[in-house]
């Protein structure tokens, strides 16, 4: 038995394999999965001590502990491309929001950059829920339709099509 410990030596409590086999390497897939040792055994055929012995072995975590070390040096490395991408991206958020007019930014396209910057910035806009309930007459109507014809929102007209009563 190569790679193991002796059938004579074997206890449920003392055995552990000294190499991982395909069978071994399945294991390691569905722990990482987060499945329990006796789903992992209904699932491969064998005991959840068995399963448990792998798991505890040696062998299996340095396995681990390597995958959790790469996983760990990939997030390191998103966060430090990330961080370089931190000043282009704010200076596109400012060219957003101090772009002129001409420049053609919609001033809903800079309301809604703003709202990010302020609440990545731990700043949010505050958040307020209005449910207002009325009864307006065909005159009350026609007085906010004129009213929102005139408003100006960051220097852009809001447009308010006149609809049939």
């Amino acid at each position: 038995m190569s790679g193991q410990i002796a059938p004579e030596e074997k206890s449920p409590k003392t055995w552990q394999p000294t190499e991982l086999s395909p069978r071994h390497h399945e294991m390691k897939r569905l722990m990482l999965m987060g499945l329990s040792n006796k789903d992992i055994g209904k699932r491969l055929g064998c005991t959840p001590q068995l399963v448990c012995n792998v798991r505890n072995s040696k062998v299996m975590k340095e396995a681990l502990a390597k995958l959790q070390d790469k996983a760990d040096e990939d997030i390191i490395n998103t966060k430090n491309r990330l961080e370089a991408l931190e000043e282009l991206a704010t200076d596109v958020y400012e060219s957003i929001l101090t772009a002129s007019p001409e420049e053609g930014v919609p001033w809903h396209t800079k309301a809604h950059v703003a709202d990010k910057v302020l609440d990545r910035t731990g700043h949010s806009a505050p958040q307020q829920n209005l449910h207002l309930h009325g009864h307006f007459t065909a005159d009350d109507l026609q007085d906010i339709k004129r009213r929102a014809k005139n408003l100006k929102v960051a220097g852009e007209v809001l447009m308010v099509e006149d609809e049939e009563d």
